[in-house]
């Protein structure tokens, strides 16, 4: 991933959140500014993305712990 944000001078990321730990690990050398965190269940509606955010993560524990300065979406 670092190689292709560097290679197109990104700013701006929107990524999922089981990318997070990967996207902290590299952020420092690439020019991203601004990252938006979203979770598979945002697209889903409130009740049924509710249930597949919490199998997601607590249930099948897809989604690293990560601490990034971003905007997040659930």
């Amino acid at each position: 991933m670092k190689h292709q944000f560097n290679d197109s001078n990104t700013k701006a990321i929107v990524i999922l959140e089981n990318f997070g730990a990967n996207l902290e690990d590299i952020i420092k050398d690439t020019p991203i500014e601004k990252v938006i965190i979203t979770s598979i269940g945002a697209m889903l509606g409130t009740i049924k993305g509710s249930i597949v955010n919490f199998a997601i993560r607590y249930v099948k524990r897809m989604v690293p712990s990560y601490k990034l300065d971003c905007l997040t979406f659930n």
